[in-house]
């Protein structure tokens, strides 16, 4: 199949708006999938370094996701599990290796998510789902029934257990969201 394979010369000089994923005004070079700006700017900066690959492995990345990331991005309480939890591993502002251990381990665990698909989980939650699921966070959690809601503070207790330097803020971001989520502190 001669036409299906990509030829990196053709994409030299193409602008960035051609693609569906990527901004107005950024550039692609053609063996590494970095982009710059005109005009750099700081916050730019941030998309850039979660962007990471080739370009074949994004293209890929965007088409291709795992079985258990499209039934998670069509479920918005899950959406939301997982921002929960991911706010736990991000409440001190670094990501230990201990802390996203344990997380990659309760999404294996609790959502059938392996390791190799957390960059495809990032796409979803920076969609529109994505979005849409954090601006409605605690409306969608407490729409989930007791059991769930306890089991969640249980998976979010065993990530703030797993916190080296600033256990303190992630145990009360744990009760905080308990007491939002109509538990009493002893409970959870």
């Amino acid at each position: 199949m001669r036409g299906s394979r990509i030829k990196y010369e053709n994409f030299r000089g193409m602008r960035a708006k051609c693609f569906w994923h990527i901004p107005p005004g950024w550039t692609i070079r053609p063996t590494i999938l970095r982009f710059a700006h005109r005009e750099s700017q700081p916050e730019d900066r941030g998309r850039v370094l979660m962007l990471g690959g080739t370009f074949p492995e994004v293209i890929l990345r965007k088409a291709v996701a795992s079985r258990a990331v499209r039934r998670l991005s069509g479920d918005p309480a899950g959406l939301a599990q997982i921002l929960l939890l991911f706010r736990v591993v991000l409440v001190d502002g670094i990501i230990g290796a201990r802390e996203l251990e344990v997380f990659e381990g309760i999404c294996l665990r609790e959502f059938g998510i392996r390791s190799a698909d957390l960059s495809q989980l990032h796409d979803v939650l920076e969609s529109a789902k994505g979005q849409a699921a954090e601006k409605q966070l605690y409306v969608l959690l407490k729409q989930l029934d007791v059991s769930a809601r306890y089991r969640l503070v249980g998976l979010m207790r065993e990530i703030a257990n797993a916190c080296d330097d600033n256990q303190e803020q992630a145990v009360r971001l744990v009760f905080m969201t308990a007491r939002l989520l109509g538990m009493e502190a002893e409970e959870a």
